[in-house]
């Protein structure tokens, strides 16, 4: 398992470190270092709000992992697929990727539409080659 701890030592010279053990790399990394003692909590705190914001993002994407291993599976030639030149529908840009979207009761004009937004900010290269884990998603939201 990996897990990490968190120490603050006061050093000779009267500052304060912060110090990160990796038990898994049994690894110490020094992170901060001040004189101010409210300054290295301060620091800490922000430390663990950030790795406890970054575990509830994974433990709620999971699925949408467990989807994209799925679809690895079920497509193995998927990576081998060139970009659609001259598509002319969006949902084309997912390759065989498609067919998870196309299950019954699936509104396509409404994933045309998600996708639009994507397209415009991102561009179409960018969807094809996020298109595994685009897919995961829509199917994840879909059967949420």
């Amino acid at each position: 398992m990996n897990y990490v701890t968190f120490k603050i030592k006061e050093t000779k010279d009267g500052q304060f470190v912060l110090k990160l053990h990796n038990h898994h790399q049994q690894k110490v990394y020094e992170t901060f270092r001040s004189k101010d003692l409210d300054e290295v909590v301060s620091k800490l705190k922000k430390e663990m709000e950030y790795r406890r914001r970054l575990m509830n993002a994974l433990i709620n994407y999971a699925p949408v992992i467990d989807g994209i291993d799925r679809l690895e599976s079920k497509y193995q030639n998927a990576s081998k697929e060139t970009f659609p030149d001259g598509w002319t529908d969006s949902l084309d840009l997912y390759g065989a990727y498609r067919k998870e979207l196309d299950k019954p009761g699936a509104d396509l004009d409404q994933e045309r539409a998600d996708l639009k937004e994507l397209l415009d900010e991102k561009g179409p290269e960018w969807v094809w080659q996020n298109r595994q884990r685009l897919a995961a998603e829509r199917v994840f939201i879909r059967e949420f």
